[in-house]
């Protein structure tokens, strides 16, 4: 089983905000999680050695709001990164 949590929040502040539930979630189940981000909340910076996100998933999006029940947007792309191994 995967584990995705999306945090819609923009801002780095905002990261280090919610991490100790992403931490617990990844506690809870036993594994490592994957992030779906805004590009801008710097995730990749923030997160890069923490050993409970597995993956980090960027929502890139132009206009509009991308998790309010707004249609998809045929311009928003996606970009994974998953953490370094090592």
């Amino acid at each position: 089983m995967k584990i995705l949590i999306i945090q819609p929040k923009k801002g780095m502040g905002d990261m280090i905000i919610y991490l100790p539930y992403i931490h617990a979630i990844s506690k809870n189940y036993k594994k490592s999680v994957s992030l779906l981000v805004k590009d801008n909340s710097r995730a990749k910076d923030l997160l890069a050695d923490d050993s409970h996100i597995d993956e980090i998933i960027y929502v890139q999006h132009h206009g509009g709001s991308m998790f309010r029940g707004q249609p998809r947007d045929p311009s928003w792309s996606r970009s994974a990164s998953s953490r370094p191994q090592g």
